[in-house]
């Protein structure tokens, strides 16, 4: 009689112990949803002796989002209430506070398969599927692959031995989306105030309780796609003398198709901007760590963690050829954020003094021939009167994209007792210090104590005293025109109505550098010994006490170089009386059972 297996010998309780942990293939479906109530349902299918594992799930949400946008501080209890409803508005003359709300709804498929051969070769494989409402009509769904193999080469090797304790090599290429912003496809109405008064009051929608609204100033894009980006990623992880040397590296190139930005309309249509995939995006970049036990003893030792990384990104298209750069959101009236083609995206973009070499005509003057054949490219041009003048072309005036950044951890453990610290540094990237600017406009700033002595004469401005000469004792460096060498008044004519302050257009001057070298955290931890924690009922107890950003070492004017104005968009490196970094002292006990 045929045996039941086939005709196969029998396989070994071993063997099918083996099998069944090393072969499986795991099958699970996730369907949630997440609405007033909900469901969820997961089917296990479970199938021996097969070489990968495969994962799938599915979920269908919505993802709701709320956000109250300004609310008065100290406001009592009741008069909150009122301030909510219609009546509180009507007969009070209370205003309302502002809120906006959101809703998205989505719907996600992934599947994965994994493959593990000889203990030593890992090979992933997966592909998603996301659908978004936030998705033009033209394309309400998207594919996104991925994969990825790591090969623990020390295996092959026989295991780690005498210098090499372990060794990996790995590779990984993958398809991310980013979804469009939510209204972006469909536009929709706003309360928001409708411009700005400069220093005076916006023109606000609602008047004596009663509301309005209006077309928001975005057209609505029915066509918005995702932002697609594909990245490939080499790297290798090595470990020494058992590992008491560990070395990390890893490249990785990235490129971004259809990435979404604001760009600018003609205002006739009745909009000023609209949200377009509008440029191709390149990011690459490295990145080391190495972790280090110079010492490691029973009731001591001693961890250092280093990690260097260099990122580069560029604008290598927009989506027409005409265009040369796109204005990000969240950047300030007197230094936007921009992307260039063929730059950075992020760069401030401003107005600076007018200088040699840059082939500029201001006011009928020819500059470059009025700085002589001596002058230096990139001297400071000055007028006959004494004074610079502006230049009117927008141009790059500061990157704020750091050369590099780095961070060093040290940890001591003495018995009970670990002593840790933290340095994080960044090297490079520029800073608009807009605070400066202003002050200087206020007369505040500690470089406008010394100043002329001013008085308007039938309406003009005429100063006195105070004389400086520009390249010299103010602005230093090359100069070159009529005016170089004279000497003149310097105060409120040049730091309030003149082009000392960045009120009056000039951005370039308050570039600086902002590179810094942060102590970001300090702490000193205790176990107390189990013998005294269990006659408390417990099976442990830790104390905890750490400082967090205790000192700045910085070649920055400002407060902290680490501050921005934009918060958490897309545009970095400008301060205009932003808070710094908080220093903080923390003091915490764990209680384990």
């Amino acid at each position: 009689m045929m045996p039941m297996n086939g005709g196969r010998p029998p396989v070994s309780p071993e063997r099918w112990q083996m099998a069944a942990r090393m072969h499986r293939l795991h099958w699970r479906l996730k369907w949630s949803h997440c609405d007033t109530a909900r469901r969820k349902a997961r089917f296990l299918l479970r199938l021996g002796l097969q070489p990968v594992l495969a994962v799938a799930r599915a979920a269908v949400g919505t993802r709701r989002y709320g956000r109250e946008v300004a609310r008065v501080a100290g406001v009592p209890r009741w008069r909150q209430f009122l301030q909510q409803c219609a009546i509180g508005a009507r007969f009070f003359g209370f205003t309302p506070d502002t809120y906006y709300r959101y809703k998205i709804h989505s719907e996600s498929y992934f599947g994965q398969l994994q493959l593990e051969v000889a203990d030593q070769l890992f090979l992933t494989g997966a592909l998603r599927n996301d659908g978004f409402s936030t998705f033009g009509a033209s394309a309400r769904r998207h594919w996104y692959p991925k994969a990825s193999a790591a090969w623990e080469f020390t295996e092959a090797l026989g295991g780690g031995t005498g210098l090499l304790s372990f060794g990996k090599l790995r590779a990984a290429w993958g398809q991310a989306g980013n979804e469009p912003p939510v209204y972006g496809t469909v536009g929709g109405l706003t309360a928001a105030p409708l411009l700005d008064g400069g220093w005076g009051s916006n023109f606000v929608t609602s008047a004596l309780g009663q509301g309005g609204v209006y077309t928001g100033l975005s057209r609505a894009q029915p066509d918005l796609k995702p932002e697609r980006t594909s990245e490939l990623e080499l790297g290798a992880d090595l470990s020494f003398l058992q590992d008491r040397i560990a070395l990390g590296a890893t490249w990785y190139h990235a490129r971004t198709e259809d990435a979404i930005l604001l760009a600018r309309v003609t205002p006739s249509t009745g909009y000023f901007q609209q949200l377009r995939n509008a440029a191709t995006l390149r990011n690459r970049g490295v990145e080391l760590s190495l972790q280090m036990r110079p010492v490691q003893r029973r009731g001591l030792s001693w961890e250092i963690e280093g990690t260097w990384a260099h990122n580069d990104n560029r604008v290598l298209s927009f989506g027409d050829t005409a265009t040369e750069f796109v204005v990000l959101q969240g950047g300030f009236a007197s230094a936007t954020g921009a992307a260039y083609r063929g730059g950075r995206v992020g760069v401030l973009q401003g107005n600076d003094y007018a200088r040699c070499g840059r082939g500029l005509v201001v006011g009928g003057v020819d500059i470059d021939a009025a700085c002589g054949t001596g002058a230096r490219k990139d001297a400071l041009y000055i007028a006959a009167d004494g004074f610079p003048i502006l230049d009117p072309t927008l141009r790059v005036i500061g990157d704020p994209h750091p050369d590099w950044t780095a961070s060093l951890r040290n940890s001591l453990n003495l018995g009970a007792v670990q002593l840790m610290a933290l340095l994080d540094v960044k090297q490079g990237g520029d800073l608009w210090n807009g605070t400066r600017g202003a002050l200087y406009s206020y007369g505040t700033h500690r470089d406008t104590e010394q100043r002329a002595s001013c008085q308007r004469v039938a309406g003009r401005l005429q100063c006195s005293g105070n004389e400086r000469v520009f390249g010299q004792d103010l602005l230093p460096g090359a100069v070159a025109g009529p005016g170089a060498g004279t000497a003149v008044p310097i105060g409120e004519n040049w730091w309030r109505t003149g082009l000392g302050t960045s009120f009056n257009g000039v951005n370039a001057p308050f570039i600086e550098d902002g590179s810094y070298v942060k102590l970001r955290e300090v702490a000193l931890s205790y176990s107390v010994p189990g013998r005294y924690a269990q006659r408390l009922g417990l099976s442990g107890i830790g104390l905890r006490v750490a400082g967090r950003n205790l000192k700045t070492w910085t070649d920055y004017t400002g407060l902290d170089p680490e501050t921005n104005v934009a918060g958490g968009t897309n545009l970095r490196g400008v301060d205009y009386f932003t808070n710094p970094q908080t220093r903080q002292w923390i003091l915490s006990v764990d209680l384990n059972r």
